[in-house]
């Protein structure tokens, strides 16, 4: 026993941990990231590992995996997919009575999107916008403050704005 609780540090005890968390830990994973199945396997075997390094209290041990697997499996997509492409932005359905001040996210401008010239970043925050995340999830899911979610999202819209009301827009 250690001085925070169960300890997770003994082979039993992490057989144990496993055998109880690692099917809800997939499942948790894929339903909050969504990415392939082989970045959610790799991310759970990755939170898993750190288990076995950090050996946080069992009583936290699930909260601890999912954390940490929802970040690596966010770091794995980014990686593999890179970042989320304005026509897949564009195309994402929000429900406007969840997000009424969105409503520029959720319009699919097609060819004006792709006119807009947005960054990866700006891109990404965006798309994790127009898919429903609030500021702070955008935040938690890129590791960035929310002052620069909060600028990367006045850029894009600004860019998007603006490639809309461009007369290129227009035809």
């Amino acid at each position: 026993m250690s001085a925070q609780g169960v300890e997770t540090g003994t082979r039993a005890d992490q057989a144990a941990l496993y055998a109880q968390h690692a099917r809800r830990l997939h499942a948790v994973v894929s339903a909050t990231v969504r990415t392939s199945v082989a970045n959610v396997d790799d991310a759970c075997g990755f939170a898993w590992l750190q288990l076995v390094s950090h050996r946080p209290p069992a009583s936290i041990a699930f909260a601890w995996l999912r954390t940490t697997a929802v970040r690596e499996a966010v770091k794995l997509d980014r990686r593999t997919a890179g970042a989320i492409g304005l026509d897949e932005a564009a195309d994402v359905a929000v429900d406007p009575a969840m997000r009424p001040e969105g409503s520029l996210e959720s319009i699919a401008v097609g060819q004006q999107v792709r006119t807009a010239r947005l960054r990866p970043r700006e891109a990404r925050v965006l798309g994790l916008c127009a898919a429903g995340y609030s500021r702070e999830e955008i935040a938690e899911l890129t590791g960035d403050s929310h002052r620069t979610i909060d600028r990367q999202l006045g850029r894009a819209r600004r860019k998007l704005r603006d490639a809309l009301r461009s007369p290129a827009a227009v035809g």
